[in-house]
């Protein structure tokens, strides 16, 4: 691992131009931006710039980078065009995010999920032996079971879990030392020498590998919710629209709409590089056993939830 952090991300890619509506919002026109500038719930400003970059088996995906304020090189983004290739280098960050297009209960905002983002902390041109891709160095502990699935993309099989990564945050002249942990996604293939080291929680290793972005399908009430809305919205704005073109393409805005709600983006490491710091591995056998026994452990764990909810005595 590179000096003794334990969440590092080299990030080489060249720069994508996402588009942002212009304004006033009702002409519909889009314009192309390098840098994009959002506010979040306490009106906090936060600039991202979006890289395309490769993953380990090579397909193309979009990146977006979420710019820390003192990030070094900022500057650059003002002045070099869009397809320049660049080299950044950041860390892994887990954050909790709402979704306001999903009906939520009483209070809440919108369906609560979390995902995985790069902060970017130094900006600079690539070198001319760059080669396009996401670079991590993790060091944490095994957090879940792993799960067996086929890659959507390579005829292989992959054991997925969650390593988690403590950070320490300090500030200067302060003793303030916070610890944030950072859940990250890793997958690695099962015919890997070191994937045994990933298969027990509890293990402490050290990672190395390269980001992917998959996408994924949302399921739960709220998802059904928001899919039935849409389909009947569509139901009625369909009967208001007589020529075939302005049909077709209303038809295929709203064919859009449906699967991004029922899908999402997520972002993984795919380890080439697995150390076994502590702790001990596990045969594949095994790791389905520990699975086994995690999902009886949660089904019954609900089971008693139920059961102590029912057993309330009502309120006066």
């Amino acid at each position: 691992m590179r000096g003794s952090n334990p969440n590092l991300v080299r990030v080489v890619g060249t720069i994508d131009t996402p588009t942002v509506p212009r304004q006033p919002i009702d002409r519909r026109e889009r314009l192309p931006t390098t840098l994009l500038r959002r506010f979040n719930e306490v009106q906090g400003s936060v600039t991202c710039v979006m890289l395309q970059v490769c993953s380990p088996f090579g397909k193309p995906f979009q990146i977006t980078l979420h710019l820390e304020g003192q990030a070094t090189g900022c500057e650059l983004l003002e002045r070099v065009a869009p397809g320049t290739l660049l080299a950044v280098e950041g860390e892994l960050e887990w954050v909790q995010t709402t979704d306001p297009r999903y009906p939520a209960a009483t209070g809440e905002r919108g369906r609560r999920s979390s995902e995985l983002i790069v902060r970017a902390h130094a900006i600079d041109l690539a070198a001319p032996e760059d080669k396009s891709g996401c670079d991590v160095w993790l060091e944490g502990a095994v957090l879940t079971t792993s799960r067996l699935l086929r890659h959507p993309d390579r005829p292989i099989m992959i054991a997925v879990t969650t390593v988690r990564v403590n950070v320490e945050r300090t500030r200067r002249g302060s003793r303030v030392r916070l610890s944030e942990p950072a859940n990250v996604a890793v997958a690695i293939p099962i015919e890997h020498p070191e994937a045994p080291n990933l298969m027990r929680p509890g293990n402490r290793v050290v990672v190395e590998g390269m980001l992917e972005r998959y996408v994924v399908p949302l399921h739960g009430a709220e998802v059904e919710q928001a899919v039935a809305a849409l389909d009947t919205t569509w139901l009625n704005e369909r009967l208001l629209l007589s020529e075939p073109q302005e049909l077709q393409k209303a038809e295929r805005r709203y064919l859009r709409q449906r699967r991004r709600l029922q899908e999402t983006v997520r972002t993984r490491v795919v380890a080439g590089y697995a150390e076994l710091i502590t702790g001990a591995p596990a045969s594949l056998e095994e790791a389905q056993q520990l699975r086994a026994a995690s999902q009886r452990r949660r089904r019954e764990d609900q089971a008693e939830r139920r059961r102590s909810r029912t057993e309330q005595p009502p309120s006066l």
